[in-house]
């Protein structure tokens, strides 16, 4: 909290309205009771100013820190505050409204404003008045603001209740007066008269005199018999002496005095009660006036006379009548020739010398041509009508004609030429201007600033170069030289943001970047910062790879590309203002998605690489497996070789040997022999064939094998016996040749068991965890002693057996107390 340096400064009220600091580093802020500083050197606060003009406290409400150091507040009900923080002055402005919001801009003069909340309103320091800003045509008069910031470029925002509003007196290119209702059915004369401009209508805003702010300066109303009377044209008879054409006769104003001579010209009544109707007024170099009343010919009063004459009525006949001609507008040329424009005849011509009228573009023309207006500019005269332009030279009549733009092809209702020597059109799509040097043209719409594209008025171009265009329902005044640098100023363009999947990154614009397969999804915004019609800048796009053209982006710069393939992009961005000016440069955004891992090089040469040493691991198992059916063969004919041929011989040799015995006791035991050898076979040859089933490829058959032989074996030697099979092991599948060697070291096992223990009691116990197969024959016979039996009841074979497998076989055997032989075996 800031504290007071002394006890009369103390902060009565701690809501802070304003605040800013200075050039020095000092803060300056305001509260309900004053204007007031900060310095944070001293930690001192200290009250500037404050205003008692009544017993009611000054409610202090914003403020700001003009470019010269000034500090200005605003107050509620009690104006405008200057305070020089230099001399510690203070001035008050009295304002008649509260002040709630302030800030500082420069106008298009360069000068220094300050602007107020609501209604556009602002201060001027060097007169020190309150002053009305141009309001831009479409923003509501009343317009309430409550806040107003400056910004570096000159834009004054304002927040309303009803958004915000952007506007720089500097870039305005039109300014207007508008009227509370249509000051005139008909078109408005224009007419210049000391550097500022006549405009007429009708009742009361007969003729007021504006200045180029289109402030009204003077009020130079008539009425005739209490009635309005209408202004319908303008021209000077002296320096300060005007003649004005009325609805109902002549008017002379001497503008400097405003002494006022009505002339009704009712001589000139005869057929119609327009025939004082007077559309047009002309003084040549002579000092003559040619009057044009509506539908009554032309007349003219020579300088020396007190009446005017008709001197020409018609030229056609219609029906058999005399076709009064409608003059509206009159010029003289070099050679003081007069030229008319007809809204039936077309172009008439009074040629001084001969003292003749005639109609020279007939041919061209046709016989009845409709115009209004004519403008004379260095030896030539323009005129138009609906949608064409033409003009010709003064010495040999020759006829050009301007063809609008098919874009641009609307009806004409006024042209001027301004001091640059460029032809403007006030057409019912705007604002035309045509330069004759480049034969180009260009438009002005309600974008720029226009009122309507519908302008249905006059032009008039003053000696300063500033362009008057006036209609029944309001005035605008703009500089031809200014709108025409406006075109040429080139705006700025920049990258806003960019998205990739809904996330807004930290674009490089000078090197490519890279995204990952997923980030495929971009969103890109770019804006030309050209403010002055900002809803109509362009903007296109082209992304490199794919477009050959620029597309269109609209009036907003973005564009969103979704589901992007993988690969290299180069993506270009422009914008124009609304005047088609091209942005500075254009943005280039280059970037890579890489594609996904399947679609990488080096992942389909792994791929390749895997197929490769797939088919060798399936060519090498197709060999092993070939290998492994030839060793069983192998196998197969050795066994049988060995076991099946060597027991056949015995029973061949027996056989022999019986047939030779003479005693019956010999004869029968050879034949004994004979059928022990032949159930031996049928023993071996079935457990070969069990052996290379794939069907007994469990351990739960193995097992139940075993327990077949081994019940049958003990059972007939009057062994009790017990099997110990745990349940995790009927699922477990073994290999053809582990199968093998397991089931013939557990058949060797029990068989010496049988033979060699002298048991009572036999254990076998099986078990399989942590694929670790564990298998224990054991008895309470007579035991052995191992390191005197190594190579003897078969030991040797089961562990060679168990070695194969790559088991572990161990025999743990204590005289009279039995035997146990071990197998582990890891499995899966």
């Amino acid at each position: 909290m800031l504290s007071p340096a002394k006890k009369k400064d103390f902060l009565v009220n701690h809501n802070i309205t304003g605040l800013a600091i200075d050039a020095t580093g000092k803060v300056w802020f305001t509260n309900f009771n004053g204007l007031w500083s900060y310095d944070a050197v001293l930690h001192k606060t200290l009250q500037e100013a404050n205003v008692a003009h009544n017993q009611s406290p000054t409610l202090f409400t914003s403020l700001c820190i003009a470019h010269n150091g000034k500090i200005w507040a605003g107050t509620w009900s009690n104006g405008l505050i200057e305070f020089d923080p230099l001399y510690r002055k203070m001035q008050v402005y009295p304002y008649e409204k509260n002040i709630t919001s302030i800030a500082e801009i420069k106008d298009a003069d360069k000068g220094y404003l300050i602007c107020l909340n609501g209604n556009f309103k602002g201060f001027n320091p060097n007169t020190g008045k309150f002053i009305q800003f141009s309001i831009p045509h479409g923003i509501p008069k009343e317009t309430e603001v409550n806040n107003l910031y400056t910004s570096n470029n000159n834009w004054l925002w304002m927040g309303t209740k009803d958004g915000l509003i952007f506007y720089n007196p500097e870039k305005t290119l039109f300014r207007h007066h508008i009227f509370d209702k249509d000051i005139t059915g008909q078109d408005v004369p224009l007419l210049e008269w000391n550097g500022n401009i006549l405009a007429g209508g009708e009742g009361k805003y007969f003729l007021k005199l504006y200045n180029d702010t289109l402030q009204e300066l003077a009020d130079y109303s008539y009425a005739v018999q209490n009635n309005y009377i209408s202004c319908l044209s303008l021209a000077f008879s002296g320096r300060n002496e005007l003649k004005v054409g009325t609805n109902h006769g002549i008017l002379d104003i001497d503008l400097s005095t405003q002494k006022k001579s009505y002339d009704p010209l009712q001589y000139l009544v005869k057929n119609n009660l327009s025939d004082n109707f007077i559309t047009g007024l002309l003084k040549d170099h002579e000092n003559n006036w040619w009057v044009l009343p509506w539908r009554n010919g032309i007349w003219k009063q020579n300088h020396n006379e007190n009446m005017y004459k008709q001197v020409l009525r018609y030229f056609i006949r219609q029906g058999g009548f005399p076709k009064p001609l409608v003059v509206s507008e009159a010029v003289e040329d070099q050679y003081h020739n007069i030229w008319f424009a007809d809204l039936d005849e077309g172009i008439i011509l009074y040629k001084a010398g001969t003292q003749q009228f005639s109609k020279p573009f007939e041919k061209q023309l046709g016989r009845t041509f409709s115009t209004a207006h004519l403008l004379y500019y260095k030896d030539q005269v323009f005129s138009f009508s609906g949608t064409h332009i033409f003009y010709w030279n003064t010495t040999n009549f020759s006829l050009e004609q301007i063809e609008l733009p098919v874009q641009m092809d609307k009806p004409i209702s006024a042209i001027a030429m301004d001091s640059l020597g460029h032809l403007w059109m006030a057409t019912q799509q705007g604002l035309l201007l045509y330069n004759f040097n480049t034969k180009k043209y260009e438009r002005f719409t309600v974008s720029d600033g226009l009122v309507t594209n519908d302008m249905e008025g006059t032009l008039y171009c003053k000696k300063n170069g500033v362009m008057i265009f006036g209609s029944a329902g309001y005035l605008t005044a703009f500089s031809p030289a200014k709108l025409i640098n406006a075109l040429n100023v080139v705006p700025h363009i920049r990258l806003a943001e960019v998205m990739v999947n809904g996330r807004t990154i930290s674009f490089d614009t000078t090197k490519t970047m890279k995204f990952g397969p997923r980030n495929n999804h971009f969103t890109i915004t770019w804006a030309v910062t050209d403010y002055n019609n900002p809803l109509q800048n362009h903007y296109y796009y082209k992304l490199k790879e794919i477009d050959k053209d620029w597309r269109y982006a609209g009036t907003h710069g973005e564009v969103e590309f979704a589901n992007l393939s993988p690969g290299y992009y180069h993506l270009l961005l422009k914008g124009e203002n609304a005047n088609e000016i091209n942005a500075d440069k254009i943005i280039s955004l280059q970037f890579y998605i890489r594609p996904p891992i399947w679609q990488q090089w080096w992942f389909a040469a792994l791929v390749l690489l895997a197929i490769v040493v797939g088919l060798y691991i399936l060519y090498r198992y197709r060999i092993n497996q070939f290998l492994k059916i030839e060793k069983l063969r192998n196998k197969i004919s050795i066994d049988l070789h060995d076991d099946i041929g060597s027991t056949l011989s015995s029973i061949s040799i027996l056989s022999e040997i019986a047939l030779h015995q003479k005693s019956e006791n010999e004869t029968e035991n050879r034949l004994r022999e004979i059928k022990e050898s032949s159930l031996s076979l049928m023993e071996r040859m079935d457990d070969i064939v069990w052996s290379i089933n794939p069907g007994k490829d469990s351990l739960e058959s193995l097992l139940l094998r075993i327990k077949t032989f081994a019940a049958k074996i003990f059972e007939a030697k009057g062994i009790n016996y017990t099997f110990h099979i745990h349940e995790n092991i009927r699922q477990l599948h073994l290999p053809m040749e582990t199968r093998q060697h397991i089931y013939l070291i557990m058949k060797e096992a029990i068989n010496n068991l049988v033979k060699h223990s002298g048991c009572h009691y036999a254990e076998i116990y099986v078990d399989y965890k942590s694929l670790l197969l564990t298998i224990i024959i054991k008895d309470d016979g007579s035991g052995f002693y191992i390191q005197n039996s190594s190579t003897g009841n078969g030991l040797s074979s089961m562990k060679k057996r168990a070695a194969e497998i790559k088991g572990t076989l161990t025999v743990h055997s204590v005289i009279n107390e039995g035997t146990a032989i071990g197998l582990k075996v890891k499995i899966g």
